[in-house]
């Protein structure tokens, strides 16, 4: 398993662009979250949050493939 996550890990390229746009489900507005790896033009996690605030941007900065380390 842990060679799994680390080739899985060096498939990205570690140029990240972190975007959250607004969108609608079932009449209610939500934000999605989403981390895209800009060089390979993939999108390496995305998430539907219903509030943006810096827990949610912690929470899936840290629980993305990456697991980027946040303070």
């Amino acid at each position: 398993m842990r060679s799994l996550k680390k080739r899985v890990k060096n498939l990205y390229s570690r140029y990240y662009i972190f975007h959250v746009e607004w969108i609608k489900l079932n009449s209610v507005w939500n934000y999605r979250f989403t981390l895209f790896d800009s060089k390979q033009n993939i999108i390496v996690d995305d998430k539907i949050y219903s509030k943006e605030n810096s827990k949610n941007i912690k929470e899936i900065l840290e629980e993305s493939p990456l697991k980027i380390k946040t303070k």
